[in-house]
């Protein structure tokens, strides 16, 4: 008789159903006549579940079954006492301490290298069992199964438990966690690594919210602290990150770049310390993995939503998530991410995106940030006349400091220079249209010709579309408001079914105020259109004839009490 054996949670349910559906008589835990599949029959004693006492036995046939470790590892949690005990038992040693990660990654380690000395036959690797794959063939050639049978349906552990990282198995104990990846490596498999690399300088009453919110997916955190004098870096060591300390040189790309150095993981994730990753973080990282497994992207583009006071106001599209190797910051301050190609993104609306509370700020910190960036923004220009991204942002903060007529001065000249840009940010057809309004008002020939020209450029934007209806509302153009409302809610309601429509603009008008601001104008104005219809088509019917008329009332009464509306003709 054969065993296929694993350390538990490895699939051996899964190896057993294959089996039995190639009609090898193997039961799971349960000894057939072609043998058995189980992770406790390679070893002995009694075991709750199971009659009889498992006696020690020579086996014709050793079939070693592995799995991805941090899998099996975080399945282990839901193990029983009696699994554990069996297993001590059976090993005749003990990890000591109370139940742990410890305990988990010490009897994967303890349990496969047992199954080894019992000098198995074969390994196979459960998820390499599939459909196409030469491994299948060559496990079901073992039992004489020459077709493949209808492969049975994976199982997955649905009790409750964690999905540990690798910062898990190595906060727990590194020198096991590193046995644990030698083993995997000796396995085949080469654990996909995901990381958190951040900078900070007296950050201490952000950086916990910041690290509690990457920290469960995450397998390593590295932080650059710039010569922070608070509980900034006591605060990082809580959560297992490695501190490198740099003193801060007023460049922001020279310490990003210096996180993405000190990073041993095949992607990260660049966040700041004023940010918090929300939203369905598990889903993140397999989007991650999949991204890095089966695609040649070098960035993922995530969305980041400013909050203000509790309230959003503004998101955009932001590449933070990027392949080893494959990308640098440039420029000093308002760095940008430099790399091959475009940054992937998953559909629909997004399960998970970043807060940004940074200017989420009291009067005093809000003006020190404004100087210190408008300070880093003007050397930049200093440096280079032709730095025309500077510009951009540089008029962004004229906007916060409420100077208009800097704004769009500073915003004309980037405009006029779009063609010379690296990368023309679009988001600036926006700010130029509300500092023309800021400066001129509405009812003024520059700004409708240049609201004109971008409705024709980009039909679809959101901000665009929205500052066209604020207009017709300022002008009192009731047929353009019923037009520009209408318009506004088709662009929000395709943006909120693809947030990709903006690309990485910024995008300020996705708030459900605005919404209902557009919803109220374009309902009032059809309802008064309405009303206006009904009056004239009663006084319409006085012309016509009888059998005509009384057949018109009748059904636009049906009509409107359809619409949950009342009307008699006098």
């Amino acid at each position: 008789m054969d065993i296929v054996t694993a350390y538990p949670r490895s699939g051996t349910g899964y190896t057993a159903r294959l089996l039995q559906a190639a009609n090898v008589d193997m039961g799971h835990e349960k000894v057939g006549i072609d043998g058995v599949v189980s992770w406790l029959h390679i070893g002995h004693g009694s075991v709750p579940w199971i009659d009889k006492p498992i006696m020690d036995q020579v086996w014709d046939k050793i079939i070693h079954i592995v799995r991805d470790p941090i899998k099996v590892i975080s399945s282990a949690q839901t193990l029983s006492d009696e699994s554990f005990e069996y297993m001590f038992n059976v090993l005749n040693d003990h990890p000591g301490g109370e139940r742990s990660i410890r305990w988990y990654m010490w009897t994967w380690l303890k349990w496969n290298e047992f199954i080894e000395s019992r000098v198995p036959d074969y390994r196979f690797r459960v998820e390499d069992l599939k459909v196409g794959n030469p491994a299948l063939d060559g496990f079901l050639r073992l039992f004489g199964v020459m077709a493949e049978p209808e492969l049975p349906k994976e199982n997955t552990n649905s009790r409750p438990h964690s999905i540990l990282t690798w910062l898990d198995l190595k906060t727990a104990d590194s020198c096991l966690c590193k046995k644990v990846r030698e083993k995997a490596l000796e396995y085949g498999y080469k654990p996909f690594t995901f990381g958190a690399v951040m900078m900070a300088k007296d950050e201490e009453k952000n950086i916990r919210r910041c690290l509690e919110s990457v920290r469960p997916i995450v397998d390593e955190i590295i932080l650059v602290d710039t010569g922070s004098k608070d509980k900034t870096v006591e605060i990082a060591k809580e959560f297992g990150a490695t501190i490198f300390h740099h003193p801060w040189q007023n460049n922001f790309s020279l310490h990003r770049n210096q996180t993405l150095k000190y990073s041993n993981c095949d992607w990260v994730i660049q966040i700041d310390c004023d940010e918090e990753l929300k939203g369905n973080r598990d889903e993140l990282r397999k989007y991650v993995e999949v991204v890095s497994r089966d695609t040649d992207y070098n960035a993922i583009a995530i969305q980041l939503r400013d909050i203000h006071g509790g309230k959003q106001t503004m998101q955009f599209n932001a590449s933070r998530i990027f392949k080893r190797g494959a990308v640098h910051f440039e420029d000093i301050v308002h760095n940008r991410p430099v790399f091959k190609g475009d940054a992937a993104m998953p559909q629909g609306e997004p399960d998970y995106f970043l807060h940004h509370y940074g200017y989420d700020l009291n009067e005093d910190q809000k003006q020190k940030k404004l100087i210190r960036t408008r300070t880093l923004l003007e050397k930049r220009i200093k440096n280079n006349k032709k730095d025309y991204e500077a510009y951009f942002y540089l008029a962004q903060i004229e906007g916060q400091s409420e100077n208009p007529q800097a704004v769009l001065d500073l915003i004309s000249f980037y405009i006029k220079n779009r063609e010379r840009c690296k990368k023309f940010n679009r988001s600036a057809l926006y700010t130029h249209l509300q500092a023309l309004v800021a400066v001129h008002g509405y009812d003024n020939e520059e700004f409708k010709a240049v609201l004109n020209q971008y409705m024709n450029e980009m039909p679809f934007d959101l901000d665009i579309t929205f500052m066209a209806f604020m207009y017709a509302r300022e002008v009192k153009n009731i047929d353009l408001l019923l037009r520009s409302a209408k318009r506004f809610i088709d662009n929000y309601i395709r943006y909120s079914e693809d947030p990709h429509s903006q690309a990485s603009r910024f995008t300020y008008s996705y708030q459900p105020e605005y919404l209902a601001e557009a919803y109220f104008h374009a309902t009032t104005i059809s309802f008064s259109q309405g009303i206006a219809g009904l009056k004239f088509f009663g006084s319409i019917l006085q012309s016509c004839g009888d059998e005509f008329s009384e057949k018109a009332k009748h059904d636009m009464k049906k009509a409107c009490e359809n619409l949950g509306v009342q009307w008699e003709i006098n």
